[in-house]
């Protein structure tokens, strides 16, 4: 099947999966990391009980800053080049303007009665911390003053919050569902998730994207700032951190110390095979200059680089196939030179297995809408047993 159209195309990008391979770059004791803060230089704080690990180099070296013996920090906000917040289980709000040359400390709400658990600043100034009781605290002088803005007082709890700017922000529940606010705290409206178990984290990569994880290991995504939210995964064990690099690549642990990712915008997940054996719960997983960064219950920091090669080929370039579009949906183009004499396209799905053989003729589009959503791979066969190289595609409807 000849198709002469297909003489137009003269760039594309393949997708290589790469297997992640995680480093240990910090060994902790029995103390918990719990959250990890990146600056805009790549540089990374990581929180936990008793200090603050800070690096600049990727893990390489570290430096340490001790806190309080009676405040562990639960969560920290990175804003701008210097300033992180930090709240902490002694209902404390710590904070740095100069990366940790110096902390000042602020009381919020009343110790004991609602416990703290997440906090952001979208500026300076104004900044948002949720916790236990679903309330919502708002400060606009840095920390230094707190007011109760929400207060539901329903024996539920805010795990996380995320706010675009001043005003503009979204928090979730122990049952599933989200609270969001245009006017800084003034009044919530209630949107309701895929699910029913408790959101622990929110992250947004854009001011659009973001995802979410429930207590169940399932993972929810929003397009538009989380007024509306669609299922990406079921669930897989308990998990307290989700984290995508870009909106095709993403990941989510458990507590049984494995991870689920995927490469795909969320339409399929890989468990990982040779993962990262943890042996701890993950409680935080933040990307930076191409690598992941995980930080478990035991103290323990683990780094991993991206889980996608992207490589751009031009149809000079000597190549077995081109595959085109990419991402496909019911139809995929199979480019190549009639001179390499290939006849049959063998497809494989992303663990290996053989799909379909086909024979084809160079410049053919073959149908693969009886394929799900995900990620394939296919070779080229010839005469006397030649094959080309792997290349692979994706599927996505």
């Amino acid at each position: 099947m000849n198709r002469p159209f297909l003489l137009f195309i003269f760039l594309f990008t393949i997708i290589t999966t790469i297997q992640a391979q995680w480093t240990l770059i910090f060994t902790g004791a029995v103390d918990e990391r719990t959250s990890i803060g990146v600056f805009p230089d790549g540089a990374i704080v990581v929180a936990g009980v008793y200090f603050l690990s800070y690096t600049e180099d990727g893990g390489d070296n570290w430096e340490f800053f001790t806190l309080d013996f009676f405040h562990d920090v639960r969560s920290l906000s990175v804003f701008g080049d210097s300033s992180v917040y930090m709240i902490t289980t002694g209902n404390m709000l710590w904070k740095t303007t100069n990366r940790f040359t110096t902390m000042n400390y602020y009381p919020v709400g009343f110790p004991g009665i609602i416990g703290l658990h997440a906090v952001d600043f979208p500026s300076a100034d104004t900044g948002y911390i949720a916790g236990g009781e679903n309330t919502v605290f708002k400060s606009v002088d840095g920390g230094m003053n707190w007011d109760t803005i929400l207060q539901e007082g329903t024996g539920g709890t805010f795990y996380d919050i995320h706010f675009f700017d001043s005003n503009h922000g979204i928090t979730c529940d122990y049952d599933g569902t989200f609270r969001i606010t245009y006017d800084g705290g003034i009044s919530w409206g209630t949107v309701i998730s895929p699910f029913t178990n408790p959101i622990y984290d929110i992250e947004f990569i854009s001011d659009s994207v973001g995802y979410a994880c429930t207590s169940a290991g399932e993972i929810c995504k929003t397009i538009d700032q989380g007024e509306n939210w669609i299922s990406l995964l079921p669930g897989s064990g308990n998990t307290y951190a989700v984290c995508f690099a870009n909106e095709q690549e993403g990941m989510t642990a458990n507590d049984f110390g494995f991870y689920y990712y995927t490469i795909d915008s969320g339409n399929t997940w890989t468990y990982s095979t040779n993962g990262v054996e943890f042996d701890e719960d993950v409680l935080d997983i933040q990307f930076v200059d191409g690598y992941y960064y995980a930080s478990c219950s035991n103290g323990d920091i683990f780094k991993t680089a991206s889980l996608l090669t992207p490589v751009s080929i031009s149809p000079q370039e000597k190549v077995g196939v081109q595959l085109f579009p990419i991402p496909s949906n019911d139809f995929l183009n199979v480019y190549f030179d009639e001179n390499e004499g290939w006849n049959q396209i063998s497809v494989y799905d992303n663990f290996g297995r053989l799909l379909f053989v086909q024979f084809i003729q160079p410049h053919e589009v073959i149908s693969i809408d009886h394929l799900p959503n995900g990620i394939y791979f296919c070779k080229l066969a010839g005469p006397n047993g030649r094959f080309s190289e792997q290349t692979s595609f994706i599927v996505n409807r």
